[in-house]
């Protein structure tokens, strides 16, 4: 009995640790996908910005 015990503990403790890692790798996710939103947003706004400049330097 002792065995099958300790064969639970490990299979639990091994399920916590995929799970943590999945955590960690789903806020790396998270993290990235936020800074490329932020990214390509600043982007667009210099790009806007630019074209602003150039429609009044046409004028």
């Amino acid at each position: 009995m002792p065995v099958l015990m300790e064969h639970e503990y490990h299979e639990r403790r091994e399920a916590q640790e995929r799970s943590q890692a999945e955590q960690a790798t789903d806020e790396i996710a998270r993290k990235l996908h936020n800074e490329m939103a932020d990214h390509h947003a600043s982007e667009r706004a210099r790009k806007a910005k630019l074209g602003l400049f150039q429609a009044q330097a046409k004028d």
